[in-house]
C-alpha cells in the first residue's frame, strides 16, 4: 500500500481509538474500580469483561499511531533527528502545557469537587504525574518521544531488533514499577515503548500486504488470550506464578489488539477514508484531542443521574453520547481564540 494511504488509515485509526478510548472510561464504572463516589447499583459482568478487552490495546494501538508518525516525519521528512533541544522543547510545548492547563482548569476542579481539599493527593496524582485522570497519556508520550529520539538509532528495526525492545520495555516497567519510580509516567513510558516502536516497524514494512485473514488471526488471538487472562485473574492474588503468566499474557494480547486494529484500518482504509469526508467524522478527528482531554470528567457528570436508572448499557451509550458531544463541543469554541487553542494544543 502507498504511504499517503497508510497515512491515511492512521489518521482514521487515531479517531477511531479515540472514540474507543471514551467508550471504555464510560464502561469502567461498572468494574467497581472507577469513581468511587458511588457504587454501580447494577452488576454488568459482561462490560466488565468487555472494558477489561479494551484496555489490553486502545491506548497501545494509539501509542503505535504516534510512533508510526513519528518514524515517517524522521525518514521521509526530516524531523526529530538534527535539534534534539530544540525538537524535545517543541514536544513538551505540544503535550506538556495542555497537561497543565487542563490539569489546572478542569481535571483539579473535578477532583476537588467530588473528592474534597486534600493537597497530598493532589499534588501527587496531578504535581508529581503519578495518577493525573486521563492526562497520564501525555506524560507517557512525552518520554517515549525523548527515549525514542535516540533509541532508534541504536536499534535496528528488525524482529530481532523488536525482541530487544519487548524484552526492555516489559522487563525495565516491572522493574521500575517494584522501585516506585512513575513519577510523571517514567514507568509507564517504559511498558509502553514497545508499541511506540511498533508503529515505527510497522511503518518499514511496506512491501508487507495486509490482509482480511490477518484480522481474523489476530482478533482470535487477542480475545482468547485476554478471555485466559480474565479467569487467571480471579485466582491471581494467590499464586505468584499466575501473576507472572497474566502480566506476560496480557503482552502478548496487547500487541494482538494493535495489530488487529491496524489491520482492520489497512484492509479497510478505502471505506473509511470516504468517512472522512462526512462532517461527523471529520468534526471528530479535528476535535479527536480536545475531546481526549475534557472527556472524563463529562462522563463523571452522567454517572450519579443514570446509575440505577436505565439499563448499565443504555447508561454507557448516553455517556459516550453526551461525553463526545460536550467534550467536542468545549473543544471548537476552544479553537476559536489563538490563546486557548496554543493553550489546550487544540
Amino acid at each position: 500500500m502507498e504511504n499517503k494511504n497508510r497515512l491515511s488509515a492512521i489518521k482514521n485509526l487515531k479517531t477511531m481509538m479515540m472514540l474507543v478510548v471514551v467508550l471504555y472510561h464510560c464502561c469502567l464504572f461498572f468494574t467497581g474500580n472507577w469513581f468511587h463516589r458511588v457504587r454501580p447499583v447494577y452488576s454488568a459482568g459482561y462490560i466488565t469483561f468487555f472494558s477489561g478487552w479494551l484496555n489490553t490495546f486502545h491506548v497501545q494501538t494509539f501509542t503505535m499511531a504516534s510512533g508510526f508518525l513519528f518514524y515517517y516525519q524522521r525518514t521521509e521528512q526530516g524531523k526529530h533527528k538534527s535539534d534534539a533541544l530544540q525538537d524535545i522543547r517543541r514536544r513538551g510545548r505540544r503535550l506538556l502545557r495542555p497537561y497543565c492547563v487542563t490539569a489546572i482548569t478542569w481535571v483539579i476542579p473535578f477532583y476537588i469537587y467530588y473528592n474534597g481539599v486534600d493537597l497530598t493527593e493532589i499534588v501527587k496524582k496531578y504535581f508529581l504525574g503519578y495518577a493525573p485522570s486521563q492526562l497520564w497519556f501525555l506524560l507517557m508520550l512525552f518520554w517515549i518521544y525523548g527515549i525514542c529520539y535516540f533509541l532508534f538509532d541504536k536499534i535496528p528495526l528488525s524482529f530481532k531488533g523488536m525482541i530487544k525492545i519487548a524484552v526492555l520495555s516489559f522487563g525495565g516497567g516491572i522493574l521500575l514499577d517494584k522501585a516506585g519510580l512513575n513519577i510523571f509516567q517514567i514507568s509507564t513510558a517504559v511498558k509502553y515503548l514497545f508499541f511506540y516502536f511498533s508503529g515505527a516497524f510497522l511503518y518499514a514494512q511496506k512491501d508487507r500486504k495486509t490482509e482480511r485473514k490477518d484480522i481474523l488471526i489476530s482478533c482470535a488471538c487477542s480475545v482468547g488470550m485476554y478471555s485466559i487472562v480474565f479467569l487467571l485473574g480471579q485466582k491471581e492474588e494467590k499464586y505468584d506464578i499466575l501473576k507472572a503468566a497474566v502480566m506476560v499474557i496480557t503482552f502478548f494480547c496487547s500487541a494482538a489488539g494493535v495489530y488487529m486494529v491496524y489491520s482492520a484500518m489497512i484492509c479497510f482504509q478505502e471505506k473509511l477514508d470516504h468517512m472522512r469526508y462526512g462532517r461527523l467524522w471529520n468534526a471528530l478527528g479535528n476535535n479527536s484531542f480536545g475531546i481526549y482531554l475534557f472527556h472524563q470528567q463529562i462522563i463523571y457528570l452522567t454517572i450519579i443521574p443514570l446509575n440505577g436508572k436505565v439499563p448499565p448499557v443504555m447508561q454507557v451509550g448516553i455517556s459516550f453520547i453526551t461525553a463526545i458531544c460536550a467534550a467536542g463541543l468545549i473543544a471548537s469554541v476552544l479553537r476559536k481564540w489563538n490563546m486557548t487553542k496554543a493553550l489546550y494544543g487544540l
